[in-house]
């Protein structure tokens, strides 16, 4: 027998030795552990089995479940960009509507109204009296002017504040107006000066005005103090604005506020129709407006820093997701937190502040950009990073410029 022969001699012999050592129905090769453990081929036959030993029914609900997982995943798409969009859309029209309320709450200007520096007598005919060219035919004409001290604290939230000044009355005849009163507030009068027909009193009153606070907090305020004689009617007494004897002192000032430099007086009637009657009523108005670099400062720029650090999740990676929502709300809940202090400072209103819409916006946009992140979460978990990617890059500078522009676009529509 040749060499070769004998080699597959002995081979036949060893594997004839093998399988009689085998048990019936073994395979003929077992693979180690873990060779076994990770084929591939081996792998793929036993999810076979296990595919195999479902019944059709599992197999069946497993179809539906995968296709209502992709339904479910279209339908929030779907609905994100509806919601993206329609808060994008209030986000605009709340930026670019009109102050139409404010401008048409605003009481028109009386004719009778007109600077103290050069204002004009103005000449009401008696009620209840004979209307004669004599002096002694016709009522007493009080020339009234006002001479301001100094302002007291403005207090916003309750439409208060408080004045000290001179008042003074030059009559056309001996007169007694001390029975003069003040019709906004309290107030206590020392006579200084008692001629026959000029009377001077130091007042220190404390008064109430009617606020507009529809521009805070850039807003100004008109200041009154309204006179009125207690007991003659217009037929006895009428008032006239006395622009000598109205002033400004250059010390007074009011903490927090500019003061106008100039006193706007009107002079009107003030009838009473229960009672059949009507006094002179002479008005003084004074301007008081908040500096506007401070009030940008201290109420606007805390706000915009928050919204503007939840608008930093766009710019995070796209694996990012659970990071993203946590700084967006985080945001979110910090505009409410900041509202509600910047806004306990004044009384309840009925109407929007200019701070009120810009909060707004800021609320638009943080939930814009919430809803984005919800988007985006979903589509990472479905493993669709090419598209989040994209969809990322793109979101960032709309997001930001449509932020941007309502907030500007809201600027201008402050009333200055």
């Amino acid at each position: 027998m040749t060499p070769d022969g004998q080699r597959l001699r002995r081979c036949d012999l060893r594997e004839h030795s093998a399988r009689s050592r085998r048990p019936a129905g073994s395979p003929r090769w077992v693979a180690p552990l873990g060779r076994r453990a990770g084929s591939p081929r081996l792998a793929a036959a036993r999810h076979g089995d296990a595919d195999a030993r479902r019944s059709p029914r599992q197999v069946a609900w497993d179809i539906i479940a995968r296709g209502q997982s992709n339904d479910m995943l279209q339908q929030i798409r779907r609905l994100g960009s509806v919601g993206l969009w329609l808060l994008l859309s209030l986000l605009v029209a709340l930026s670019v509507v009109p102050l139409w309320a404010s401008a048409a709450s605003e009481p028109a200007s009386s004719s009778g109204t007109s600077p103290a520096s050069g204002a004009a007598p103005a000449s009401l005919a008696p009620h209840g009296g004979p209307t004669g060219s004599t002096e002694a035919s016709g009522p007493t004409r009080v020339r009234i002017g006002v001479y301001l001290l100094n302002v007291g604290k403005l207090d916003i939230g309750a439409g208060t504040y408080a004045m000290d000044f001179y008042v003074s009355f030059r009559c056309d005849r001996d007169c007694q107006p001390s029975s003069f009163d003040i019709l906004n507030g309290r107030s206590t009068a020392e006579k200084n000066d008692d001629d026959p027909r000029f009377k001077v009193f130091r007042v220190r009153a404390d008064l109430v005005s009617q606020l507009d606070l529809r521009s805070f907090p850039f807003d100004s305020h008109k200041l009154q103090v309204v006179f009125e004689d207690k007991l003659l009617q217009d037929h006895q007494l009428v008032y006239e604005p006395d622009p000598s004897m109205t002033g400004i002192h250059p010390s007074a000032i009011v903490v927090g506020w500019r003061l106008a430099p100039t006193w706007q007086v009107q002079i009107d009637r003030d009838p009473y129709p229960v009672y059949g009657q009507s006094y002179s009523r002479a008005t003084f108005t004074i301007a008081v407006t908040r500096p506007k670099l401070s009030a940008f400062l201290k109420n606007l720029t805390p706000a915009l820093i928050i919204a503007l650090s939840g608008f930093l999740a766009l710019f995070m990676g796209p694996d990012k997701a659970s990071q993203r929502l946590t700084l967006t709300t985080s945001a979110l809940v910090g505009s409410v937190l900041f509202h509600i202090n910047m806004t306990s400072s004044i009384p309840p209103i009925g109407y929007l502040t200019f701070a009120d819409r810009i909060m707004l916006i800021n609320y638009l946009g943080l939930a814009t950009v919430l809803i984005i992140n919800v988007r985006f979460l979903a589509l990472s978990e479905a493993g669709q990073t090419d598209l989040l990617n994209k969809q990322l890059r793109g979101t960032r500078l709309w997001c930001l410029l449509i932020f941007v522009a309502a907030h500007l676009a809201h600027a201008l529509t402050l009333r200055t």
